[in-house]
């Protein structure tokens, strides 16, 4: 891409896939610490979305996933080296290659290509890594020839193992997903609607294949010349005996359910892999399949065979299988529960409750190792707290209320309102708990969770969080007609009152320390802070604008907020300002608790448990771009450039006026205006002061995300145009 910059425009290249900045714009810093303090202790080696792997032989894999994250074993799925932000980045990669033992290569998101010349061990960015195009699959046909696919039509070839890549042209601008060659001249492309793509002369050519029934195109494999597979949405694979000009199809294999890998031992031997575990096997040579289920809450995104016997399957939230026998038995080599978690409640070091979907879970030896005390498939809890060793509830969706009088190791449920979801369950005291959720439902119980009043019921708002300072006075974080909300009871539940704060997004989590000093957080990284025991309510900025769903304060200074994306940020200062914490994960976390300074938890998806030992590690420092002296009514280089969520809009005005900033398409149609209002002269740059740049999440005026591309913006007052 090349990037310039006019008099006066500004270029925003907007990249939904990327999770962080991959460009780096004049002045706009990103320093990280190299190793994490956070640790996988649930799903296990690691629950990061595996998408692609790589079989090298029957002890040493490789396979590649989100967050840059990549896995590589050589003792047979025993023990895993294991590497997050890959080379500094944080898209996911979804496809790796070996030509060598020691040479491979994994493309992802962004177009971004990874090269490492140490089996796996280390990998370094490609300098022709830079796309807003994401990549599929890549493939060698020798050691020095190679393919790499996407989306919108893209090929990019290399004849000297990587050291430069050039484009080829596609007949098609429909979205690449996979590649197979046969030789260093003869390959074949599957993609999405119905696209197969042939080449005979190593690409200089590629011509659509055949007449195939219609559908998406997620794998493909050919043995020879004329005998090939693909697979491909509805759950068919088909089969071609003659190059692809005709197709046999099978029968649906799975009605509704995607595919997602194909492979083969030899032309016999093959397994096909997709949704809710599904693993289908052939040993006819396709004109059969045969379906086993590994794991039905998770898919399987990739698999590896090698000849003769041996192979490797991948999947959601770090899914992984090996086989050994052409198939026939399948070993787990990941291990853990991966149901959605949303909530956490530490009683002391060693004893721990997380809950979520389909279950309660119980540890008692710090989170090493963690055994399911509750399971039922309609159940969907959101939040759990324990008064003593003995006493605890948890409260979920459809009015479920559990509780448990001998530590959790069985639990009763109770239905109170089956259409109305709850969302959070505390102690007041030994005897005393108070649920809220949907609907601004309030209910007390003062017989410890047993029986429950209805204290009060508001349709038009949602309590998402409660909070007592003492036993009136009480605080809730939700919304009002979709507007974040704080409100307060002064007798003990009562009747509630809206608190005047600034308009907010929905406010997911409430926490105070002590009396004085509350926090509250929200969508889109809305944060709220209260150092006069919940008067009053000032907005403080978050360095992403991720959703936060959980806020905890050790003391008056210490605290830390966890969300969407795998964000997680500590504030030293009492939540006056933020800084991001290296984590090891993109999926949303739900819930965090810490019993020290140094010691803590956090959950989320996927069965995602993360345990620090040092208070969250180094933080990532964001700095805005370098000030200089206001030189007039004038844009600044917006940051973070490319962006993922959300990028901020500087400018800089020598004079108080009014303002508006403009957002346009390529087309030159307007997508998005802000009014600001009349502004006050100076340097609008810093998200961390008074004077804080409009911060645009990629919608448009319609709260529509818009696609990813170039877009302008543009600053005018009564007598400027920027």
């Amino acid at each position: 891409m090349i990037w310039h910059l006019s008099k006066n425009v500004f270029q925003i290249p907007l990249m939904r896939n990327a999770i962080i900045m991959v460009f780096i714009f004049v002045g706009f810093v990103i320093a990280q610490n190299k190793k994490s303090s956070w640790e996988w202790q649930n799903p296990l080696p690691q629950g990061n979305n595996l998408y692609g792997v790589y079989t090298l032989d029957e002890d040493n894999a490789v396979a590649v996933g989100e967050f840059g994250t990549i896995l590589k074993t050589s003792d047979g799925g025993n023990n895993w080296n294991i590497i997050y932000t890959t080379a500094g980045i944080s898209a996911s990669l979804r496809s790796v290659r070996f030509t060598s033992s020691q040479i491979g290569f994994a493309v992802g998101d962004s177009g971004r290509i990874l090269q490492t010349t140490n089996g796996g061990i280390t990998w370094l960015l490609s300098p022709m890594s830079s796309s807003n195009i994401s990549y599929k699959d890549i493939y060698f046909a020798t050691p020095y020839i190679g393919w790499v696919v996407g989306e919108q039509g893209v090929i990019i070839k290399t004849t000297n193992s990587g050291k430069s890549w050039e484009r080829q042209i596609a007949p098609t601008m429909k979205n690449l997903n996979s590649i197979h060659f046969i030789s260093g001249s003869y390959g074949f492309i599957a993609g999405d609607r119905n696209i197969l793509l042939k080449t005979e002369n190593s690409g200089n050519q590629w011509d659509s294949v055949g007449i195939l029934p219609y559908g998406d195109f997620r794998g493909v494999y050919f043995a020879n010349e004329k005998l090939g597979w693909v697979a491909n949405r509805p759950t068919r694979i088909l089969k071609t005996t003659d190059g692809g000009s005709t197709w046999t199809s099978s029968n649906v294999l799975a009605p509704y359910l995607e595919l997602w890998g194909l492979d083969f031992f030899n032309p016999s031997y093959g397994i096909a892999v997709g949704e809710k575990g599904r693993i289908y096997s052939t040993v006819d040579g396709g004109s059969s399949w045969i379906v086993n289920k590994a794991d039905t809450t998770v898919s399987l995104y990739n698999v590896s065979l090698k000849s003769p016997a041996f192979g490797w399957i991948v999947g959601e939230y770090g899914t992984m299988w090996k086989t050994i026998n052409v198939g026939n038995y399948w070993a787990p080599l990941s291990r853990g529960f991966r149901n959605n978690l949303r909530g956490i409640k530490f009683i002391d070091t060693l004893s721990s409750f997380a809950v979520g979907e389909r279950g309660i879970f119980k540890t008692i030896n710090g989170g090493s190792s963690w055994i399911q005390k509750y399971y039922d498939e309609k159940v969907n809890l959101n939040a759990v707290d324990f008064i003593n060793q003995s006493y605890g509830c948890a409260v979920g969706d459809s009015g479920v209320v559990m509780l448990t009088t001998d530590g959790g190791d069985t639990w009763s449920k109770n239905i109170l309102y089956d259409t109305i979801s709850f969302y959070d369950v505390k102690f007041l005291s030994d005897s005393v708990a108070y649920i809220v959720g949907e609907e601004g439902i309030v209910l007390r119980s003062v017989d410890a969770c047993q029986t429950w009043t209805t204290l009060s019921i508001d349709t038009n708002k949602t309590y998402k969080s409660i909070y007592f300072i003492d036993f009136s006075t009480f605080f809730v974080a939700g919304d009002s007609n979709y507007i974040g909300k704080i409100f307060k009871s002064t007798d003990a539940g009562i009747s509630w009152v809206t608190q005047d704060i600034q308009p907010s997004l929905r406010l997911n989590s409430i926490h105070f320390h002590q009396t004085s000093k509350g926090w509250a957080v929200g969508k889109k990284g809305s944060i709220m802070i209260s150092t006069d025991s919940g008067r009053t309510w000032i907005p403080r900025i978050s360095p992403l604008y991720s959703d936060l769903n959980s806020v905890y304060f050790i003391n008056d200074s210490l605290g830390w907020a966890a969300g969407g994306d795998g964000t997680i940020i500590r504030s030293s200062d009492g939540g006056v300002t933020w800084g991001l914490l290296k984590s090891i994960t993109g999926n949303n976390l739900s819930s965090i608790n810490f019993l020290t300074s140094n010691l803590g938890w956090v959950v989320g998806e996927g069965g995602t448990i993360l345990k620090t030992t040092d208070g969250g590690g180094d933080e990532i420092i964001i700095n805005p771009p370098i000030t200089k002296p206001i030189q007039g009514v004038r844009l600044l280089p917006n940051y973070p450039n490319p962006f993922n969520s959300y990028t901020y809009l500087p400018f800089e005005l020598n004079i108080s006026t009014p303002v508006k900033i403009q957002i346009y398409d390529i087309l030159g149609r307007l997508i998005k205006e802000f009014n600001l209002g009349y502004i006050d002269k100076g340097r609008y740059d810093n998200p961390f002061s008074n004077q804080t740049p409009i911060r645009w999440d990629g919608t448009d005026r319609n709260g529509n995300d818009v696609p990813s591309g170039i877009y302008f913006y543009r600053l005018v007052t009564p007598k400027f145009q920027n």
